[in-house]
């Protein structure tokens, strides 16, 4: 019966999370600023979902591919983790980088 139970729980996680993912992109509408993007209350959400949600972030994220979304705030807020190397703060394809090879290197999946 638990694995069972953890099946349904891990559905209702993935669920939840798509639903704060839609409700993030129509609440942020189309802003360049960071900081509405990430105060938007579906954001934070996601934040305070804790790391339950760390492998569907990361799986967004490789989604995302060359055009990563601002997960980065998010990822270091549930982890208080940064591995971005200073030289490529502003570079958002070589940040989701660096946050793909901590995970791997983590076994976060």
């Amino acid at each position: 019966m638990e694995k069972g139970k953890d099946v349904f729980i891990k559905k209702i996680i993935c669920l939840e999370f798509s639903l704060l993912l839609e409700r993030w992109y129509g609440e942020r509408g189309p802003t360049s600023s960071i900081s509405n993007i990430v105060k938007c209350d579906s954001y934070q959400k996601i934040i305070k979902m804790g790391d339950v949600v760390l492998p569907l972030i990361l799986s967004q994220l490789k989604q995302e591919g060359n055009n990563p979304d601002h997960w980065f705030i998010a990822l270091e807020a549930i982890t208080g983790e940064d591995p971005i190397p200073e030289n490529v703060y502003g570079n958002m394809p070589k940040m989701a980088e660096a946050w793909l090879s901590w995970a791997e290197k983590n076994d976060v999946r």
